[in-house]
């Protein structure tokens, strides 16, 4: 019979393992896009807010910018919203980042681009745990 530390002890490695490999790889596709992105003065046309509960909880502020790449328009709500509403107000000119292989891809701040940190760490703890409940299972008998 299989003791169920084993089979909960290889489920939590494993999936820690793909939780940090995956963690690491968007890691490194931020890196490459903030070397690539490019810096541009942007207005903001409007905004759209998200309350994050019913009661009047953080309402975060999701701008919608507008700036030129080649001469063309490029019009696009940015990936991060902010919750100071009063920093993203309609017809303000903010600085901008965005991704020249696709310019819909924009953010207000270059730190605001997804990158890994929270599922490389949560897949760290989850390999401990499954690495822990493996060597209980294992070697504790």
């Amino acid at each position: 019979m299989i003791d169920h530390r084993l089979g909960f002890g290889l489920l939590f490695f494993a999936g820690g393992l793909l939780g940090v490999a995956g963690g690491i790889e968007q890691r490194r596709k931020k890196q490459q896009l903030l070397r690539r992105a490019v810096r541009v003065k942007a207005r903001v046309v409007s905004v759209r807010t998200e309350s994050s509960n019913d009661d009047g909880g953080i309402d975060f502020h999701y701008p919608t910018i507008e700036f030129r790449v080649g001469g063309k328009a490029v019009r696009t709500e940015v990936i991060v919203g902010r919750s100071r509403g009063e920093e993203v107000m309609a017809g303000y000119e903010v600085t901008a980042y965005y991704d020249p292989l696709a310019p819909s891809r924009a953010v207000l701040a270059p730190g605001d681009w997804p990158g890994g940190g929270c599922v490389t760490l949560l897949g760290f703890a989850s390999a401990l745990l499954g690495g822990m409940l493996l060597w209980d299972s294992l070697f504790q008998k």
